[in-house]
């Protein structure tokens, strides 16, 4: 952050940051997690064409590993994966202070064994979509969270 000079009565020179500095930029990715390697690939190429940076995992086990440590504005998140259930891993993310308050996109399949998607809400998720998945809706999805560009503008100290 840039600072300014500021004379103090009785002192001599105290530096202060400027006012309209104190906006910081920050960037984020987008974490994928998909073990349908086709629609991984559609998703990352639509969100990266919006200018977003994508992060694809496509297991549950790497999917929260990568959210437990990787800088991440939102989650998209499938429901059957292997490893690990998409619904366990969004407890998991619930329940770690890391990663309780990132928004997760929770992508919910045509099986007949789907939870209701009130149960998944109730469980942590920001929104649920439904397979077949419409990517122009994700990405809609995806900018109420971060706007295009994966960066906000955010008032830091």
């Amino acid at each position: 952050m840039k600072e300014k000079e500021a004379w103090s009565p009785g002192c001599c020179v105290v530096t202060e940051p400027e006012p309209a500095l104190a906006l910081m930029e920050m960037h984020s990715s987008i974490l994928v997690v998909e073990d349908r390697f086709d629609l991984a690939v559609l998703m990352e190429a639509k969100l990266e064409s919006q200018g977003y940076a994508i992060l694809v995992a496509h297991d549950g086990i790497k999917g929260l590993e990568m959210a437990l440590h990787e800088k991440t504005a939102v989650i998209v998140l499938d429901q059957f994966l292997p490893g690990m259930s998409g619904m366990d891993v969004l407890e998991a993310l619930k329940e770690d202070s890391r990663t309780s308050e990132i928004p997760v996109i929770f992508l919910l399949s045509t099986r007949d064994e789907n939870p209701d998607p009130g149960t998944i809400l109730e469980r942590g998720a920001a929104r649920v979509l439904a397979k077949p998945l419409d990517v122009d809706k994700l990405v809609q999805e995806v900018t109420r969270f971060v706007p295009e560009g994966g960066s906000w503008i955010s008032l830091g100290s």
